[in-house]
């Protein structure tokens, strides 16, 4: 095996093997209510299970609600490809500006060239650091991209109570790109997807990815003042 294919492979693996702090799939809970806020999490460690609402009873009739969650939807630019797909559906794509808004990965933990470790946010959008292998030092560029494809479900209680359920499939892309002087490009990609209230590792690496709750409660809250306006 050449030097080069031997230097790729292993700084591939060290990609992939940057270490998270493990995140445990949150449980999921359909309710009216929303849920007491949670606490912070201690610094550098994983989050507990983060509840996440899907529902919520709206005061107004199905026809109503959809008319006015299409006006307000259509309103917001940040979210796309919105469509009345049945009756009582509605279907649309938020793409995540910063990811971490969204989703919680945990900590990511790399060690310096200093010997101290640097700690960053797994879900950040981009992070730099240096990675030393077998004397040579790389400069690393950390990307992560994201969306969430939203179903929304009204389905009628009573003549003037209709219930909102949320569901969200979140899909997340990873890049990692290495470089070093005299040297190509070392490109490491990959992806995973997951649902409301769960959540995923990537393929290769132990970094794990869960649902916040935040794009459901946005959801159902754009919602609620849709039909009190």
């Amino acid at each position: 095996m050449s030097y080069k294919i031997s230097i790729t492979l292993v700084l591939a693996a060290l990609l992939l093997s940057a270490c998270s702090t493990p995140v445990p799939p949150p449980s999921v809970t359909i309710e009216e209510k929303e849920p007491p806020p949670q606490p912070a999490p201690p610094t550098n460690q994983g989050p507990a299970s983060i509840p996440v609402v899907t529902a919520r009873a709206v005061k107004a009739p199905p026809t109503t609600v959809m008319k006015q969650m299409l006006i307000s939807l259509n309103r917001e630019k940040s979210y796309k490809n919105v469509k009345q797909t049945a009756a009582n559906r509605i279907a649309l794509i938020l793409p995540f500006a910063d990811p971490s808004h969204y989703i919680d990965c945990g900590q990511i933990e790399v060690p310096g060239l200093d010997g101290d470790t640097l700690r960053f946010p797994g879900a950040s959008p981009q992070q730099q650091y240096q990675l030393n292998v077998k004397g040579r030092t790389y400069e690393v560029t950390r990307k992560l991209n994201g969306r969430g494809e939203a179903v929304i479900s009204l389905t009628p209680r009573s003549n003037a109570t209709t219930t909102v359920s949320v569901r969200i499939t979140y899909r997340l892309s990873r890049e990692q790109i290495a470089t070093a002087p005299d040297s190509d490009p070392i490109k490491v990609k990959d992806a995973l997807m997951f649902r409301s209230g769960r959540g995923a590792a990537f393929a290769r690496a132990p970094t794990r990815c869960v649902s916040s709750g935040i794009m459901e409660k946005q959801l159902l809250d754009l919602a609620q003042a849709s039909v009190a306006q």
